[in-house]
């Protein structure tokens, strides 16, 4: 067989980076705080609280929350909020560049987005969060879809307390087709890391997922070898991809709360108490 030339596998990755990100029209109104990436770009950061003020100090931990693909910062204040009440944390969602009222910081020029910004993107917040929060005590960072990329690989380069993955991906490819081993046009290649995270991993994962299919959660679950990372995962026998917060979200605040308290005692922290449900 003929291999491809680098042109081509530049045009086959483009291409899966164009059918990975679709970025809605920008729909929040929302109070938000623009952070500098590397890229130079300007990315807004919402800050939910349990108190619902935006000055109120510190909680115990803070989630950073990565956001799915056909959503912006917009279209899950109301997830945070509910969230950050009924933990009783502060909850942190961001955009991606190329996401929302992101643009690039010196030409105010919207963005395309790219892997590699994103994982940038999430630095930034990362750095931003833990002026305020000890990472190995209070930041868990949790992504949904396509947020569990940037999700897992700051989990691979940073202190966190915990990995929450919700409908998470094996790679972009691996959505579409099966492979054994992660193509060069691929990209958020969760498989090949999720190995190198130490913290404890929660995987939640809808049976009847339509988009992500559960066999990613599955096989993700059983590639954490590091005992210290094992909790047990969450596959929803009646969930599809976009209903886990409307149809389980008592189940799911319960398991998160189960989730954090375990996080502190595997840290070596007492756990906190929590309000709400």
């Amino acid at each position: 067989c003929k291999l491809k030339t680098k042109s081509q596998s530049n045009k086959m990755g483009g291409y899966v980076s164009r059918a990975a990100f679709l970025p809605p029209e920008p729909s929040h109104v929302v109070p938000t705080r623009d952070v500098r990436t590397k890229d130079n770009h300007l990315i807004p950061v919402y800050r939910a609280t349990p108190s619902g003020d935006e000055a109120a100090a510190p909680s115990s931990h803070a989630i950073i929350f990565s956001h799915g693909n056909a959503e912006d910062l917009g279209t899950v204040v109301e997830w945070t909020r509910f969230l950050s009440q009924n933990l009783n944390i502060d909850v942190y969602a961001y955009d991606y560049s190329g996401y929302g009222l992101s643009r690039h910081a010196t030409t105010q020029a919207r963005l395309v987005p790219q892997e590699s910004f994103c994982y940038n993107d999430v630095d930034a917040v990362y750095n931003y969060v833990t002026t305020d929060y000890p990472p190995e005590r209070g930041v868990i960072v949790m992504g949904r879809s396509l947020g569990s990329g940037p999700t897992t690989d700051i989990a691979t380069r940073k202190k966190v307390a915990g990995v929450v993955l919700q409908s998470p991906l094996l790679s972009a490819v691996r959505v579409v087709t099966s492979t054994p081993f992660t193509l060069p046009i691929d990209i958020f290649a969760n498989k090949d890391k999720i190995r190198r995270i130490k913290a404890p991993i929660f995987i939640v994962h809808g049976e009847k997922d339509s988009v992500i299919n559960v066999a990613h959660g599955r096989e993700l679950y059983s590639l954490i070898n590091n005992p210290s990372s094992k909790f047990e995962p969450w596959f929803i026998p009646t969930a599809n991809h976009n209903d886990i917060e409307q149809s389980c979200h008592e189940a799911y605040l319960l398991k998160l709360r189960i989730f954090i308290d375990e996080c502190d005692q595997r840290n070596g922290f007492p756990s906190q108490p929590t309000d709400g449900m």
